[in-house]
């Protein structure tokens, strides 16, 4: 396969600073739309990196998900695994991530990200 690879907490950090980026940037790159202020922490960040890792540790299974939460900031997410493959062949998951915000008025954000197992670990890898 050709093409960047990038790591889970790599991948999950540049999408949620795409998302989250200043009120100019936002206006730019922001795939989401205007920001409204809301934020991950580095303990929420810490918190979904952790359920990454249990939920393509475990065995994999269509609908399996792992819940996140963070008590102090008060987002959660959850992922699900919504397709199991193969590519190059690599065992691969399509992980749907759902964000939601304690911040009122704030939408849940949604990303979908192909993730294969090499020989270094789980990877995010472009859709196809």
């Amino acid at each position: 396969m050709t093409g960047m690879r990038f790591t889970w907490p790599a991948l999950i950090a540049a999408a949620f600073l795409l998302a989250h980026a200043g009120a100019a940037q936002a206006q730019i790159i922001n795939p989401f739309g205007v920001n409204n202020g809301t934020a991950l922490t580095a303990e929420d960040y810490k918190v979904a990196r952790v359920a990454v890792g249990k939920l393509l540790d475990e065995p994999p299974a269509v609908g399996r998900y792992e819940d996140w939460s963070n008590p102090a900031s008060g987002n959660k997410g959850k992922l699900t695994i919504t397709d199991i493959f193969t590519r190059d062949s690599m065992p691969c998951r399509k992980v749907n991530s759902l964000i939601e915000y304690s911040k009122k008025g704030s939408a849940p954000v949604t990303l979908v990200l192909d993730t294969c197992k090499t020989s270094a670990g789980w990877k995010v890898v472009p859709n196809d």
